[in-house]
């Protein structure tokens, strides 16, 4: 028994030099995944990157870990790497929603994941599950308002993914350290259903703070030019669509500026046209043939003080409600390119 001994004892040894190892393998991998993920949340995706595949390569059997990288990723267009941490991330966090103590986090993670992969009846499921469990929860965070958001929005559930955004603004407001990207992200959304409500003034301010927070973010200078048009905001306006480089939005911004200079040399826009009627109420129909209308009605009355027979004033009458009714028609996202140049009018605007 004596002989044996020793090789017992040096073999207890090894097994537990193992243990030691393994648990500070794990918890050096719970390291870098806590590391990474918090650079993740913030944005920094270079940051998080050597982090997070260090996580994985040292075991790291976490869902959030493996899905960030699918995410990275793709920004970097590594699309089978991409692939391959899907695929790890999807069983994790179906079993990670197994437990009763998932948080929302994962179940958007999950519905997300399901998005990417063209699921759609597994993305709905998730989503469903996310908004049965805290769809009428208390106090929760702005981020996690924003994920609830996202879960009515894969859902096709306008109205709630509307509102959830909204309530994701206001408790981001109230925190000390909100999350940059998601805060971006809620105030991008919130800002487009004022922009598409016509409060311009709250849509301008939402859409500006959110590429302040994230400027690494796709951003459609168009788009908050519009907002800034639609305020009165006429200088902000033309800062943002002289900036416009776009394809798709490059000539709209043109015609944007020069419209821009039209109303500036008429000190801004009316809200009324010729018969006093307010232009937000016009349906669209009716704006477009007002429009028509007022364009002739500019060209009778150049004319007119061309030979004398009008006067600068009534020109100038003309020209503001012409002016203030492409300012609408564009304000209402209407591409006023093609309008103008198959209504005949696109020379007034661009000249």
């Amino acid at each position: 028994m004596s002989l044996h001994r020793p090789r017992r004892i040096y073999s207890a040894l090894v097994l537990l030099a193992a243990l030691l190892a393994n648990g500070c393998s794990a918890s050096e991998a719970g390291r870098a995944a806590g590391e990474g993920g918090a650079r993740y949340d913030r944005g920094d995706y270079d940051g998080a990157l050597p982090l997070l595949e260090k996580a994985a390569a040292q075991g790291a059997e976490d869902g959030e870990v493996f899905y960030q990288l699918a995410f990275i990723y793709d920004l970097k267009g590594m699309a089978d790497k991409a692939r391959q941490s899907r695929e790890k991330a999807g069983p994790l966090l179906e079993k990670r929603i197994a437990s009763s103590r998932a948080p929302l986090e994962i179940y958007y993670y999950l519905t997300a994941l399901y998005f990417n992969l063209q699921k759609d009846e597994e993305m709905k499921g998730a989503a469903q599950r996310g908004i049965e469990k805290f769809g009428a929860a208390r106090n929760l965070s702005g981020s996690d308002l924003f994920r609830l958001g996202r879960l009515y929005q894969f859902q096709g559930r306008g109205d709630l993914s509307a509102a959830s955004y909204h309530r994701a603004v206001e408790a981001f407001e109230k925190e000390q350290d909100p999350n940059p990207i998601l805060y971006s992200l809620a105030l991008d959304a919130d800002g487009r259903t004022d922009l598409q409500s016509h409060r311009f003034a709250d849509a301008g301010r939402k859409l500006d703070l959110s590429f302040r927070l994230n400027p690494k973010a796709p951003d459609s200078l168009f788009r908050r030019g519009l907002a800034h048009l639609g305020a009165a905001d006429l200088d902000g306006a033309a800062a943002l669509f002289s900036q416009v480089r776009d394809e798709e939005h490059l000539t709209e911004a043109q015609y944007a500026l020069d419209l821009v200079k039209h109303l500036k040399l008429l000190e801004g826009p009316t809200t009324v046209d010729s018969a006093n009627r307010p232009l937000m109420e016009m349906d669209d129909a009716s704006l477009e043939e007002a429009l028509r209308s007022a364009a002739d009605a500019v060209r009778r009355s150049r004319e007119e003080a061309a030979t004398h027979q009008g006067t600068s004033e009534s020109v100038q009458e003309k020209e503001r409600i012409f002016f203030s009714l492409t300012w609408e028609w564009m304000i209402r996202g209407k591409p006023i390119r093609e309008t103008a140049l198959s209504s005949g009018y696109a020379d007034l605007i661009r000249r």
